[in-house]
């Protein structure tokens, strides 16, 4: 069969491969996400998804450049709507801090011998960068065992920047060699890279995270109806239930050796939450709740924004928050202020230096924002629908996906986890504006998207 013609077609030829473009983002997600050198991922990203169209090196996916176009409408007509409390520059910084999403457009080639690069490489980056977080968290403490709930902040990394940012990429690292060691793709060296993912994750203490990403592979791994959805990969999901049973116990075991008061804190925060949720506590909730209710309240009383939102960038997106001039502390000077009302109203006043300046209050479960939210308000009901659309859209591609070799079983089950693991895990935080984030956890969709078996020709289904 020949490739489907023209640029917008969900097709590939063998003179436009772009597989290089894999490795390249991998290694771009680890660049620093503080100060200015954090403009080389925000901007290399979508830079180098351009690069790779305009050198002709891919072709695009029609679906998902129509799902853009529909989210960029919803957010032309929300803003004109906002009128004169309208930020432009929150809608222009949106754009890049959401950037990273463009990952999910070039198609191209992928086959199982990239695939097998990719795993080394993903192994390699892996021991690398645990090795530099250890040396990070034994300089901080002087014992290899916790001190402090706050010592697992100096395991960063080469991020230099909070450790809650370092343990998802370990977390999305984990699920990658987890699966590619299972399914005896460079067996040894995708062991080797997840038990250093998981030590990183360790390292790190970033609970909330880790808890949901738990939950999230947990229930894709023991509640999936393998039978009737996963088809060819049965027999791998039942022996990744042993893998992952292992991984939970040993993982389970270093945070209660290592952390005690981080598991007595996270014990004590359930056993507040469930009082207040029965009412028999009267105690506050954590301010990443009560901004989800304080929201969802808020859509519920305006059809504008229940249908359209706040447009990008004015309620607790990164943007929203960069140009409140009240989050990055101390706010640089050439970052111009553009606070939008509803940030100042609904999200500053539940995280600003008076609140985080408080022990036990600066916590993630304390931060008023995550994805969800974020999308939630900024593009309303409609703007959610169009991105669910594109995430079953997702689904659809995945498990079409023929696993007739390891590394093609690999990838398949690898994203499956993945669609499963990136709900949960945009509660936690607005990852999809972090474009070192966002680039690894949509990685192997991206390689779902892209696959190809050596016995297959012809253009994408």
């Amino acid at each position: 069969m020949k490739a489907v013609p023209g640029a917008l077609a969900d097709g590939w030829t063998p003179k436009r491969e772009g597989s290089g473009f894999v490795l390249w983002l991998l290694a771009l997600s680890w660049a620093p996400a503080i100060g200015v050198p954090q403009l080389v991922a925000y901007v290399g990203v979508p830079a180098s998804v351009v690069a790779l169209i305009l050198l002709r090196r891919c072709r695009l996916s029609l679906a998902t450049v129509i799902y853009f176009l529909a989210l960029g409408t919803v957010a032309a007509a929300s803003l004109t709507l906002e009128g004169d409390a309208a930020r432009p520059l929150n809608a222009g910084l949106a754009l890049l801090t959401y950037g990273s999403l463009l990952v999910l457009v070039p198609r191209f080639r992928y086959d199982a011998t990239r695939y097998r690069t990719f795993v080394v490489a993903a192994a390699w980056i892996a021991i690398l960068q645990v090795g530099v977080a250890a040396a990070q968290f034994l300089v901080a403490n002087p014992s290899p065992t916790f001190q402090s709930m706050a010592s697992g902040d100096a395991a960063v990394g080469t991020l230099l920047t909070n450790s809650h940012l370092f343990s998802v990429k370990m977390l999305g690292l984990l699920v990658v060699l987890s699966v590619a060691a299972l399914v005896n793709v460079r067996r040894w060296m995708a062991l080797a890279g997840a038990g250093a993912a998981l030590l990183g994750v360790v390292l790190s203490s970033a609970l909330l995270s880790t808890a949901l990403g738990a939950v999230a592979i947990a229930a894709a791994i023991y509640l999936t109806p393998t039978t009737l959805i996963l088809r060819r990969l049965a027999r791998h999901v039942r022996r990744l239930r042993w893998t992952i049973a292992a991984v939970f116990l040993v993982g389970g075991l270093l945070f209660v050796a290592t952390q005690p008061s981080n598991v007595r804190y996270m014990t004590n925060t359930l056993r507040s939450l469930t009082g207040v949720l029965t009412g028999e506590s009267a105690r506050t909730l954590p301010g990443k709740i009560a901004a989800t209710i304080d929201s969802t309240d808020l859509l519920l009383s305006q059809t504008k924004l229940a249908l359209i939102g706040t447009g990008p960038g004015h309620y607790s997106s990164r943007a929203a928050l960069i140009l409140s001039g009240g989050y990055l502390s101390p706010h640089p000077s050439i970052v111009p202020v553009s606070l939008s009302p509803y940030t100042e109203t609904r999200i500053l006043p539940r995280w600003n230096p008076e609140v985080w300046s408080v022990r036990f209050q600066d916590g993630v479960m304390n931060q008023p924002f995550h994805s969800i939210q974020s999308v939630l308000l900024e593009l309303g009901l409609v703007g959610v629908l169009i991105g669910m659309l594109g995430y079953l859209h997702a689904w659809y591609r995945v498990l079409r996906l023929p696993s007739d070799d390891r590394s093609m079983a690999a990838i398949q089950l690898t994203a499956v986890l993945t669609l499963v693991l990136l709900p949960l895990l945009l509660l936690s935080d607005n990852w999809l504006e972090y474009p070192q984030s966002a680039t690894q956890l949509l990685l192997p969709l991206v390689l779902a998207m892209n696959a190809r078996s050596r016995q297959l020709d012809g253009p994408y289904p």
